[in-house]
């Protein structure tokens, strides 16, 4: 399993607002990080453009990964039950 390409789907994924395919990815790189997997490789950036770079820090990482997972998995929960009424 590679967690930067499962990390650009997921981004693909929420950006298009195709929220089975978010879920899926949001599942498997949260199963990924539950079982000690390396996290992707996030890129950092400032709202101003003055820095973009890519942090050699797990722990940030899989913090920010793991947040961006659940955030997805709750707005397709929201989508799909929004959807169904």
């Amino acid at each position: 399993m590679d967690p930067n390409v499962t990390w650009d789907a997921l981004l693909k994924a929420y950006a298009t607002k195709d929220w089975k395919a978010a879920a899926h990815f949001a599942n498997v790189l949260l199963h990924w990080l539950d079982i000690d997997g390396f996290p992707p490789n996030l890129t950092i950036g400032t709202t101003t453009g003055d820095f973009s770079c890519q942090l050699e820090d797990d722990d940030w990482n899989k913090a920010l990964a793991r947040s961006a997972c659940v955030v997805a998995l709750k707005r397709a929960e929201q989508e799909v039950d929004h959807a169904t009424r």
